[in-house]
């Protein structure tokens, strides 16, 4: 049963064609299924971190444009605030302020209050690189004294319409290929009691710096900055750039709120950006901040504290996510570097250890050969003897049959010993029961018979 000649045809067999496992393919198999199970998990390790990263990364970039613009508003209020000090500053000096109420009670004229006054303003002015010129206004809205620019603008009517208005900063006009605002500040004697008014002209060459300063590192190559404020019912922008274009034409951007189509520019507006950028403008001159999408714009928008005005920075969505997808592209590089160097290193260090693993799993598959192929012989063998079986019951049924045929009530001659059939015929004794049983006959002849037939023969 367990013969060598046998055992080795079976396992020759099983190598050739059942079994044909090996020990190396097995290693590469092995290598196979690790490294594409460690890809699809760090595919998917990857996918959950990335998504939920680069979602907050995206956020995080549009907050640092948002806090650039926050930025530059907490600049530009605070250039405000210096400016409206610098003219409290003017309008608190007491002994020009003595004059004024003298002159508003008719204790002295208004010739002996411009002779005491001027040089006063001109030193007071000199006190700020950004004063250029002042204008004082009586408690009728005269003008009594000016110094600098302001004796170019005594008879300028804008100058009397922004007293009227009651604001506390003008527009930005250009003076002489200078930019300058009007800033506003009452006079107020010590009992409370208004005076005058001081119109101070402030240079915003400081302000253009703090909107243009380092621009290309702040918002970068594609990056806008647009200060805005309503003039009646349309809204004017600030020169950013420079106080007169080319052409000579003030460099200013106006447009109609109520029909946004008439678009008169100087500088870079894109027209179908101009209604998203039009409403940011809006949605910050009412005190709102916050970040909006225009296509592949987007736009910061800030309010300002101590003004009317609104603040929107803009940049291309992708020159700002530009650094975030260098960066992930960085993580998928190195991810995908560490999952080579654990596969290098998983077939340099498991290599000794998954060869002894398949080297006893070689013997083992060997095994386990021999006895599948001792199994199926035996399984062939007892198919035989299984078969052997089954013949020898179906002729014993066959036997059983006869013999009980012999048995029944069978018709034989009183005188011949013939047999009858079950078809009626009649046969000798021995031929029927030779036909019908395994019984065989020979012949010969009993005592009595010899000597009836033989009677010399088998005489006493």
């Amino acid at each position: 049963m367990n013969s060598s000649p046998e055992n080795s045809e079976s396992l020759k067999y099983s190598e050739s064609g059942k079994y044909p496992e090996t020990a190396g393919r097995l290693r590469k198999q092995l290598f196979i299924y690790l490294s594409a199970a460690l890809l699809t998990l760090m595919i998917s390790l990857t996918a959950a971190i990335f998504l939920n990263l680069f979602e907050n990364l995206r956020e995080s970039r549009k907050k640092d444009l948002f806090h650039a613009a926050e930025l530059r508003a907490r600049a530009i209020d605070e250039w405000t605030r210096s400016k409206k000090e610098v003219a409290k500053q003017i309008t608190t000096r007491s002994r020009i302020r003595q004059e004024l109420e003298k002159y508003n009670n008719g204790a002295i004229s208004a010739q002996k209050l411009r002779e005491f006054t001027d040089p006063k303003l001109f030193d007071a002015m000199s006190q700020s690189d950004d004063v250029l010129g002042v204008i004082r206004f009586d408690a009728s809205s005269e003008i009594v004294a000016s110094c600098g620019f302001g004796e170019l603008l005594v008879s300028d009517q804008s100058v009397f319409a922004f007293i009227n208005s009651g604001a506390f900063l003008s527009r930005p006009f250009c003076v002489k290929n200078s930019m300058v605002m009007l800033v506003r500040a009452e006079i107020i004697n010590g009992n409370g009691v208004r005076q005058g008014t001081d119109v101070v002209i402030v240079s915003i060459e400081r302000l253009m710096n703090i909107l243009t300063v380092s621009r290309e590192n702040v918002f970068g190559r594609t990056g806008r900055m647009f200060l805005a404020y309503m003039k009646g019912e349309k809204l004017s922008f600030f020169p950013i750039e420079t106080c007169e274009s080319a052409s000579g034409e003030k460099a200013s951007l106006i447009v109609n709120c109520s029909s946004v189509q008439t678009i008169v520019r100087t500088f870079e507006v894109e027209a179908q950006k101009t209604a998203a950028l039009i409403d940011c403008l809006e949605k910050a001159m009412k005190g709102s901040k916050g970040i909006s999408l225009s296509g592949e714009r987007v736009l910061a928008f800030h309010s300002l504290v101590e003004s009317d005005w609104g603040l929107v920075l803009t940049l291309d969505e992708k020159e700002l996510f530009e650094h975030l997808y260098q960066d992930l592209m960085y993580i998928v590089m190195i991810a995908f570097f560490i999952y080579l160097a654990i596969l290098a290193g998983f077939w340099h260090f498991m290599k000794p250890m998954a060869g002894r693993i398949l080297f006893h799993a070689d013997e083992l598959e060997q095994e386990i050969q021999k006895k599948i192929a001792v199994l199926e012989r035996e399984i062939e063998e007892r198919k035989i003897i299984e078969k052997e079986k089954e013949k020898i019951i179906a002729d014993l049924q066959k036997a059983t049959g006869d013999i009980r045929t012999l048995q029944g009530m069978l018709p034989i001659c009183a005188v011949c010993k013939m047999i009858r059939d079950d078809k009626g015929y009649w046969n000798q004794l021995e031929v029927y029961i030779t036909e019908h049983s395994e019984a065989d006959f020979t012949h010969g002849y009993c005592p009595d018979c010899a000597r009836k037939q033989y009677p010399g023969c088998f005489d006493e």
